[in-house]
């Protein structure tokens, strides 16, 4: 995903194989988008939220990719339609955090569980922002930087959730 030149919206899916140093290219996702979060849990590709060059048009559309199949499947959308969001697999779930719109941030946390394809709400972020970086180690989830408000804010904030 993301925007190429011209600003035209991309489908396209660029994958490495570590083995060859190769890279090459994989079916284009369902949804043409930028600022959409991704995540990988349990050997798949997860392309989550994002938007159509326009902040005030998020989408809520979630895709997962198969890297055995080369195939795309869509899943139930995330109750929180957002672009510019972060998201990570951590145990049986991807978890999506932050976002914006042209004129405010999300301190949403909802998780995905792809068994049994049902989102559940979480505690919200202590701060919300977006264009955040999100990572698991261990059994907690650190969110990352990102922009407190709405546009090219940043902050280099890190805050930690432990999930129950």
């Amino acid at each position: 995903g993301g925007f190429g030149s011209g600003g035209a919206l991309l489908d396209s899916i660029a994958i490495y194989d570590p083995a060859a140093n190769t890279w090459r290219h994989g079916t284009p996702m369902p949804t043409r988008r930028d600022h959409l979060g991704v995540a990988t849990l349990g050997g798949r590709l997860f392309a989550i939220g994002g938007r159509p060059l326009d902040a005030d048009r998020n989408f809520a559309a979630i895709e997962m990719f198969s890297p055995l199949t080369e195939s795309w499947l869509a899943l139930p959308p995330m109750p929180t339609a957002r672009g510019g969001l972060g998201a990570v697999g951590m145990g049986r779930e991807i978890h999506v955090v932050g976002g914006e719109t042209s004129s405010s941030v999300f301190s949403e946390h909802e998780a995905f569980d792809p068994a049994t394809a049902s989102w559940t709400t979480l505690a919200p972020l202590p701060t919300a922002r977006h264009g955040l970086a999100v990572a698991a180690v261990g059994n907690r989830i650190y969110v990352i930087g990102g922009g407190p408000q709405a546009g090219f804010a940043q902050t280099d904030l890190v805050e930690v959730y432990t999930p129950p």
